[in-house]
């Protein structure tokens, strides 16, 4: 299962990934640590309760289990010019990979 998910900015320079409005088909509420693989490299993420209702975009991708590393996904959008994402999901619920997404077109 895969989106193509599209890329925003908040705050003073922060991306985020737009998931969409059905996160329920990839993410779910019991299982809020997630794994993202970007670039080959292995990240981690904790989905906040907002995710599910307000807030369905993906802000964090930590290079540290604790969440207390450094939060890859801004370098990422910003230093790979990502406008667009392709999420696929890799364990249902809990893994995933996100690549940037260009249009053929």
């Amino acid at each position: 299962m895969e989106r193509i998910c599209g890329v925003s900015r908040y705050g003073a320079n922060r991306a985020q990934i737009e998931v969409g409005k059905d996160v329920d088909n990839f993410f779910s509420k019991e299982q809020r640590e997630i794994i993202l693989h970007i670039d080959n490299n292995k990240y981690y993420s904790e989905l906040p309760d907002c995710f599910f209702t307000t807030c369905k975009h993906l802000r964090t991708a930590y290079d540290d289990q604790t969440y207390n590393g450094t939060n890859r996904l801004h370098e990422w959008v910003i230093n790979s010019k990502v406008m667009s994402a392709k999420l696929e999901v890799i364990t249902k619920y809990k893994e995933f990979r996100l690549s940037k997404y260009e249009s053929n077109q």
